[in-house]
């Protein structure tokens, strides 16, 4: 699967930038609070009270017998993906705003088609070549369809219903560090097709729908500092993952066309295979792939000190040529 098309490994990397950089807007523009984003116990104790929002209802707790978000019991403040720690919970007004611009974001579908394609060089014929009294052979060869074709794509379902989302501060051992976790929750639909083939002749071909719940855990650092650049002294805040990790709550068959029996059974088992594939090889690159995104392009984390930095003049925009203009797809 190819980074551009695989959502576990864009949801991540989406979801801990875009975190990251509401998180520093908010700290860099705030009056009363701290760049680090600590909350007070006043705003802290109103963050732990129920909200009929849904971007603060609790989320689905990651266990393969709860799969519907919404029904499993909030996990405790104190809880962690480092059980020692103590952690806080970031208000609900801020989680609003950070859920908000994630479902701006979040990229809506992926694919995986690795297996997809397979062909087998065979002998389709002999060119015969008559020079005077000499006879030449040459066998002639060609690719064609073979072995087992597979391959699956999946979207998100209803991310305003199934996208849950919740951020906490950690204590961190260093005084320039601020730490933060965060757990987001999603659904998506995937569907798979498979087709087995035998030099050039398809044997059959079948397709099916599933659904399957997934939950994302993110532990990540900040660190703040000033920096200077070609544009004047600017507010860094670079984020570090610690820790990743995706799980999968529940996984679904919906539908296997024109297949019954064993061979349906059979198919699902493949296609619940392909889901549990890919979240077993994301974890296992997951921290050192967005920590090397991250680190690409610092200066995405980067703010200015002054106004300047923050507007932008009405009349530079109105007299900016067309190709000076910067495209939707960049923004």
């Amino acid at each position: 699967m190819t980074g551009s098309d695989s959502i576990l490994r864009w949801s991540c990397r989406l979801i801990v930038r875009l975190v990251l950089v509401t998180l520093s807007s908010a700290a860099v523009s705030a009056q009363q609070r701290p760049p680090a984003l600590v909350i007070p116990a006043d705003e802290a104790s109103a963050a732990e009270q129920p909200t009929p929002s849904a971007a603060t209802s609790p989320p689905v707790s990651p266990r393969s017998d709860s799969p519907t978000p919404g029904h499993a019991p909030a996990p405790a403040a104190t809880t962690n993906l480092n059980t020692n720690l103590s952690r806080e919970p970031l208000t609900p007004e801020a989680t609003q705003l950070i859920r908000g611009i994630l479902l701006l974001f979040l990229p809506q579908e992926f694919s995986d088609d690795d297996d997809w394609g397979a062909e087998k060089r065979i002998q389709s014929g002999l060119d015969v070549e008559l020079r005077g009294l000499r006879l030449e052979t040459r066998r002639r060869w060609n690719d064609v369809n073979h072995g087992s074709w597979k391959r699956a794509s999946g979207r998100l379902v209803d991310p305003e219903q199934f996208f849950r989302l919740q951020v906490w501060t950690i204590p961190s051992e260093s005084s320039e560090q601020r730490r933060y976790a965060l757990q987001a929750q999603g659904r998506i639909r995937v569907t798979g097709q498979q087709q087995q083939w035998n030099s050039g002749v398809m044997l059959w071909s079948i397709s099916g729908d599933a659904t399957a719940d997934v939950t994302l855990n993110v532990e990540f650092d900040v660190e703040q500092r000033l920096v200077q650049t070609d544009r004047g002294p600017r507010f860094r805040m670079m984020p570090t993952v610690r820790t990743a990790s995706v799980q999968l709550n529940s996984f679904h068959l919906h539908r296997v066309s024109h297949i019954k029996g064993t061979l349906a059974a059979e198919f699902g088992r493949w296609l619940d295979g392909i889901v549990q594939r890919q979240v077993h090889k994301q974890n296992e690159r997951l921290v050192g792939r967005i920590n090397q995104r991250l680190q690409r392009k610092p200066e995405r984390f980067e703010f200015s000190l002054g106004l300047d930095g923050w507007v932008r003049p009405v009349e530079d925009e109105a007299v900016a040529s067309p190709a000076e203009m910067p495209s939707p797809a960049k923004q």
